[in-house]
C-alpha cells in the first residue's frame, strides 16, 4: 500500500513501503488535493497483491504447501547449464546460460574432426555398450601449451551436442564444482533424465587433482568409480599432462583418447586471419608475410597481433617483436630476487 505524507514544501511523496520497515520514494510527486473539511478521499489506493496460489504439494507427512501455477517440464531445454544449490528448500537447480554457436570459426585443425568424428561415432554405438555390459561413456583428454586451441574445440563439440544431439552441457571449474556435480547428478539430473545425453567439460584438469585427497577421489569415482554415469562424455583439458598421475594420463576407461593441440600449422592460420580480419582490413595487410612471420605464434597470439595492428595502430614488426618475446622470454621470479622482501623493507 501506498503510504501519503506531507512533506516541507507541501507535495505529497509517494512513498512504497519495504520489507524492514525500509521505504523506497519514488519521483513522482503529486499536488496535494484542496482541504474539504472531513470529506474523504475516494481515490483508490495501490494494493499489494497477495500471491495467486491455485494448488496444493505434498511431499507426504500429512504437510501440504500452496503453490502458483507452475509449468512442469519433463525434459530441461538443450543447452549450457550451471548447477546450484538452494539452501532455503534444500533442492539444487540448474540455470541456462546463454551460448550463442552461429558465430564459432571451425578452423581446419585435424584435432578437432578426429575428436568430433570419435563423439559422433559413440553416440551410434549404444547398443554395442550395452550387449558387452560396458558403461555408455567416453573420455577425452586435451594437452597442449596454452593458446593453441582447446577452448575453440570444447566450443565445436558444444556446438555439436546442442544442434544434433539436443544434449545438455555442464562444467567443472572447480573443488566445489566437483562435489556439487556429483551429487545433483545422483540425486537429481540422473533421476528425471537418466538417458539425456550430456558433454561435461572439465578445463584445467590438473588443478583440481592439485586441490586436496577428497576432492581427486570424487573426479575419479565420477569418471571412473562408484560414481559413474551413463550417456556422459567427459572433456578435459590440461596446460600441463606432466602433472597428471599415471591413473588419469594412462588409464582407458578414463580418458579413452588423448589428443594434443598444438601450435597451429599454415593452413589453420591463413584460415583464421583471413576469416577473423574485416574484408577492408585484409586488403591492407601482406597475407603471405603474416602467415610465414607467425609460425611459431599460438591462436591466442594470432588474435593479439590483429587486435596490436589493425586497432590498435602498432606495426606490425613492433607487435611480432613483442609477441615473440611472449614465447621466448617467460617471466620468472628468480630474475628479480625470487619471493624476498618486498614494500619498505625490501633492499
Amino acid at each position: 500500500m501506498k503510504i501519503k505524507e506531507m512533506n516541507s514544501s507541501n507535495k505529497i511523496q509517494s512513498k512504497t513501503p519495504s520489507i524492514g520497515g525500509g521505504r523506497v520514494e519514488s519521483k513522482k510527486s503529486v499536488e496535494p488535493t484542496p482541504y474539504m473539511g472531513d470529506e474523504i478521499d475516494e481515490k483508490p489506493i495501490d494494493v499489494i497483491e497477495t500471491p495467486k496460489f491455485i494448488q496444493w504439494i505434498t511431499h507426504g507427512s500429512g504437510l501440504y504447501y500452496p503453490e502458483f501455477n507452475v509449468q512442469i517440464c519433463n525434459n530441461i531445454p538443450t543447452g549450457f547449464y550451471g548447477i546450484g544449490y538452494d539452501t532455503n528448500v534444500g533442492k539444487y537447480f540448474v540455470r541456462k546460460s546463454d551460448y550463442i554457436t552461429d558465430n564459432i570459426l571451425e578452423l581446419p585443425m585435424p584435432e578437432t574432426k578426429k575428436i568430433i568424428k570419435d563423439i559422433t561415432t559413440f553416440w551410434k554405438k549404444e547398443p554395442d555398450f550395452r550387449r558387452y555390459g560396458l558403461t555408455y561413456k567416453r573420455g577425452i583428454l586435451m594437452y597442449g601449451p596454452p593458446g593453441c586451441g582447446k577452448s575453440h574445440v570444447i566450443q565445436l563439440i558444444i556446438k555439436y551436442l546442442l544442434e544434433e544431439q539436443k544434449g545438455v552441457v555442464f562444467k567443472i571449474e572447480s573443488p566445489e564444482d566437483v562435489e556439487r556435480y556429483s551429487n545433483f547428478m545422483h540425486s537429481t539430473f540422473k533421476v528425471i533424465e537418466n538417458t539425456r545425453r550430456i558433454v561435461t567439460i572439465i578445463e584445467d584438469i590438473d588443478g583440481l587433482f592439485h586441490a586436496g585427497k577428497s576432492t581427486e577421489t570424487l573426479l575419479l569415482n565420477i569418471l571412473d568409480g562408484m560414481n559413474h554415469m551413463d550417456n556422459i562424455v567427459y572433456v578435459a583439458t590440461t596446460n600441463y599432462p606432466e602433472e597428471l598421475a599415471e591413473r588419469i594420463i594412462n588409464r582407458p576407461s578414463r580418458f579413452d583418447r588423448r589428443y594434443e593441440i598444438g601450435l597451429p600449422n599454415e593452413e589453420v592460420r591463413k584460415y583464421y586471419l583471413e576469416h577473423t580480419l574485416k574484408p577492408e582490413d585484409l586488403k591492407s595487410i601482406d597475407i603471405d608475410r603474416w602467415v610465414k612471420e607467425t609460425a611459431d605464434l599460438s591462436v591466442a597470439h594470432l588474435r593479439e597481433l590483429i587486435v596490436s595492428t589493425i586497432i590498435q595502430g602498432n606495426t606490425f614488426e613492433d607487435t611480432m617483436e613483442i609477441l615473440k618475446d611472449f614465447s621466448d622470454n617467460r617471466p620468472n621470479s628468480k630474475r628479480f630476487g625470487g619471493a624476498g622482501k618486498v614494500g619498505f623493507g625490501a633492499r
